[in-house]
């Protein structure tokens, strides 16, 4: 009877191990991807109508894990169709409007994929998002001449629309990406972004 009890415990115990990191990448960290489900607890609302969208976004604050403390500022010019919003030296986000094209995360994966010099992955591949990894290809090396060079050269990036008013914006990060923990919080600002 002891060894059934403990046969159950520990099936239990690894079900329980499993299940919760079914949905989890290798960080062990969780993507949520229903909007409703994301915690929001160290963002604040952020207002883009002044600057010429009808939208409000959700911005990391200064408890989130992007190491500022300031304010955001967006920069954008009458007119023009780019968007900046800075939040201190690690998160930096960029809005262009598209006007009405609806397939822009498409041709962004296609884009990718002619890129001979970089392997991608994907960790979110969705129609309207995408998060992946960029590490640096060393075609025509050995792995030991590849670690030779040094640093692995991985960074994350991701890039999304929203479409608002029949227009679509696409919000993305930086060309030169960051690190994890970065992306995440931008992939969460750009699920955020809602229609006033």
């Amino acid at each position: 009877m002891k060894s059934l009890i403990h046969s159950v415990f520990l099936g239990l115990l690894l079900f329980g191990f499993f299940s919760c990191t079914a949905d989890a990448d290798n960080s062990g960290e969780r993507i949520e991807t229903n909007p409703d489900e994301i915690d929001y607890s160290e963002f604040e609302g952020k207002s883009l109508r002044d600057y010429g969208i009808p939208a409000l976004i959700m911005l990391p604050d200064q408890t989130s894990n992007i190491g500022a403390a300031v304010e955001p500022e967006i920069l954008h010019e009458d007119g023009d169709f780019k968007w900046e919003i800075i939040i201190g030296p690690n998160f930096t986000m960029q809005i262009e409007d598209y006007g009405n094209e609806k397939s822009m995360v498409q041709e962004e994966k296609d884009r990718l994929s002619r890129i001979r010099f970089y392997t991608i992955e994907y960790s979110i591949d969705e129609p309207d998002l995408i998060m992946y990894k960029r590490t640096l290809s060393y075609s025509g090396k050995s792995s030991a001449e590849a670690e030779a060079v040094g640093a692995e050269h991985i960074t994350y990036h991701c890039y999304g629309t929203k479409e608002i008013d029949g227009i679509t914006y696409v919000l993305r990060s930086r060309d030169e990406g960051y690190h994890k923990p970065i992306i995440e919080t931008m992939v969460k600002t750009i699920r955020s972004v809602e229609k006033l």
